[in-house]
């Protein structure tokens, strides 16, 4: 089976919630990432909670999962999100938040694709599994 394109592409406009600048652009990201890609946001997120990881309050772990998640997802984006080293500079969290929303909507879409794809290549099969000799019947039974 052949995979669909790992990326999608979506447009944002909306407000900053704690400085109410307009945020504008598009994103293209991976809607599904390989393991390496996985280990990578990690070491992202470990990167942002620092030595005392520990001690972070859960708004912070939350965070730094996101920004990590984003860190490896995003494969284009508008210049304010590059030159806000991938949203870690932002004061905006709706920002945030609202592009990680539209990732997670691209990886269930193209996991909904991926499953109907799947579901299509296993009609045929399923037509030619009732053609099939019954068990003991065929040829190799004689």
């Amino acid at each position: 089976m052949k995979l669909p394109a790992i990326e999608s592409t979506f447009a944002i406009a909306m407000k900053g919630d704690t400085l109410d600048h307009e945020y504008t652009g598009t994103f293209t990201v991976r809607c599904i990432l390989t393991k390496r890609e996985e280990l990578i946001a990690d070491v992202r997120r470990r990167e942002l909670l620092g030595p005392s990881a520990d001690s972070a309050s859960p708004v912070i772990l939350n965070n730094a999962f996101v920004l990590g998640q984003l860190f490896v997802r995003i494969v284009d984006a508008p210049d304010w999100w590059k030159e806000s080293d991938g949203g870690a500079d932002l004061y905006d969290t709706n920002v945030i938040g609202e592009i990680y929303a539209k990732v997670l909507e691209a990886s269930a879409a193209w996991r909904k694709k991926v499953a109907g794809e799947s579901d299509r290549a296993e009609e045929p099969l399923r037509k030619l599994a009732k053609k099939a000799p019954a068990e003991g019947t065929g040829p190799e039974a004689e």
